[in-house]
């Protein structure tokens, strides 16, 4: 694979703007040698914030202030966000934040970072500055911390679930020692960072192709007993080898009973599907059943109580694939259909629920004509009976 190739006609023009006082680094770099999709582009340069937004809007490119504390900012061009931050160096760090001060040199910026791996630095020819022999470590695919790993974990204790974030993407073939100690002795330093960061390190850990080994050294290292008291790693194995596409939702539910409970400030639709994952569902044993599980709980649950049923049953591979295979029955009734037949205000929706329970006990029949004909006969109303008269 060519280098060059990472740099596309966009970046160029970028390193235009700066005269090429700015390197690509972190994961762009990281994930490209990997071969992987590059997504998310960091650049960094000796220019400070302020000389950086001065320079992106002379050449008319949108420019936001997203960090400006820790020198950066986000440049858009041509509808793809570029951060662009200023060489760095760590002043005071308390375990959660870090007070910084600017430099001009990419070695000492390097020297800061959390992994080898992720302090690469390419410039617009596409070479490679390395100063903490990362391109070792990731031929490797081994996760080392720069420097004293006891230190860099004490400067962010977040850095802990970062190590092993990257040890479900790369594997645990190669464990550096002295990385998994540094995690395993301040552990605890985990209880004061915010359910925000955990949050977000622990949905991308959990979507790992290596995340059951990461998570079981979590475990055996009393990691994972500091985030999620009562785990269940086995359980999310067998799971994810009946579903391997779950979802992170999904696969954090196979993790742990109640996982609505998990304290990590989810969003209204998150914690409302984390509930249908942590209700106690039973899988029927007819299609009528199951089909109303479906229409109940919606695909996403059903499925996901399927396989968490599969586990503790022993359902052939057919009646599982039979199970697996039913259709979301679509309710018929709409409300003008209600409204034509007279009703008005409040009492549509009334109807509405008592059409719905009728349709249910005709199997979820597709035919309007008998979910409407069921619902008249209860109210004793004929079907022009209360339209408007004209």
């Amino acid at each position: 694979m060519n280098k060059k190739e990472l740099i596309t006609k966009d970046i160029v023009e970028l390193f235009n703007v700066f005269d090429d006082n700015v390197r690509l680094v972190g994961g762009c770099v990281r994930d490209y040698l990997l071969g992987k999709k590059v997504n998310d582009y960091d650049l960094a340069t000796p220019l400070c914030p302020e000389t950086v937004i001065s320079l992106l809007k002379q050449n008319h490119i949108p420019v936001y202030p997203t960090g400006l504390k820790h020198g950066t900012v986000t440049a858009v061009y041509h509808g793809v966000p570029y951060e662009i931050t200023t060489l760095r160096q760590d002043v005071l760090a308390d375990g959660r934040h870090a007070d910084v001060a600017f430099v001009d040199s990419y070695a000492t910026d390097a020297h800061r970072r959390d992994f080898t791996v992720n302090a690469l630095y390419m410039d617009k020819a596409g070479n490679i500055s390395d100063y903490t022999n990362g391109l070792k470590d990731l031929s490797a695919r081994r996760i080392r911390f720069i420097g004293e790993a006891n230190a860099r974990v004490q400067e962010d204790f977040l850095r802990i679930l970062r190590y092993f974030r990257f040890l479900a993407l790369f594997g645990t073939k190669k464990i550096d020692e002295e990385s998994l100690s540094a995690c395993r002795i301040h552990r605890n330093g985990l209880l004061d960072i915010s359910a925000e960061r955990i949050r977000a390190e622990m949905m991308k850990l959990l979507m790992g192709r290596y995340v059951i080994n990461s998570l079981n050294l979590m475990q055996e290292n009393g990691v994972l007993s500091v985030i999620l008291p009562k785990a269940d790693v086995g359980r999310l194995e067998a799971f994810l080898k009946s579903y391997p596409r779950a979802d992170c939702l999904m696969r954090l539910s196979a993790l742990v009973d109640s996982p609505q409970a998990v304290a990590w400030k989810w969003s209204k639709a998150e914690r409302k599907q984390l509930g249908l994952y942590g209700a106690t569902v039973q899988i029927g044993k007819t299609q009528a059943e199951n089909r109303y599980l479906l229409w109940k709980i919606g695909k996403p649950a059903y499925l996901f109580h399927l396989h968490i049923f599969q586990l503790n049953h022993s359902l052939s591979e057919t009646e599982f694939q039979k199970l697996k295979k039913i259709k979301m029955p679509v309710f018929p009734i709409r409300g003008s259909d209600l409204y034509n037949l007279g009703w008005r205000g409040a009492e549509i929706h009334r109807q509405m629920q008592r059409a719905e329970k009728f349709w249910v006990e005709l199997n979820f029949s597709r035919k309007k004509r008998l979910v409407i004909e069921k619902l008249l006969s209860y109210n004793e109303k004929k079907p022009d009976e209360g339209k408007d008269k004209k």
